[in-house]
């Protein structure tokens, strides 16, 4: 049942699918069911490659910069060249008006914005994740 539902993260996207999904999910990723609620959850970070093949799994469901919003723009800046923010309610498209309420970008439970910030930062130290040119 690969229908495309609003955008939304990975847990409510498992939770509002039929009944096995996670498992179909994690097989397709090549992960342990345990693994993938772990992810999930955000406890454990999902790869770039493993973001592609669940926002494909998911028809665009569940994206990339969904899964990884706090740094997708360094990995994929192609996707960031497109994406245009919209600043006036009367300028939001369809999707955004009625998914709004359904989509869930947040950090990990019990993670503050300025904890992701410095754990980015300290991925964009580190060299784990490229900056974009």
């Amino acid at each position: 049942m690969n229908t495309k539902l609003c955008a939304m993260d990975l847990k409510t996207y498992i939770s509002k699918s039929e009944r096995g999904t996670a498992k179909r999910i994690a097989d397709h990723i090549d992960v342990s069911s345990s693994y993938l609620s772990q992810m999930a959850a955000g406890t454990s970070p999902i790869s770039p490659q493993r973001c592609v093949a669940i926002e494909l799994f998911t028809n665009g469901s569940v994206t990339r910069r969904d899964l990884r919003p706090r740094d997708w723009r360094f990995i994929w800046p192609e996707f960031a060249e497109s994406d245009t923010e919209v600043s006036s309610p009367q300028e939001k498209t369809h999707e955004e008006l009625h998914c709004e309420p359904e989509r869930q970008m947040g950090t990990p439970s019990g993670m503050t914005s300025f904890d992701a910030d410095r754990r980015l930062d300290r991925l964009l130290t580190s060299g784990a994740v490229a900056k974009a040119a």
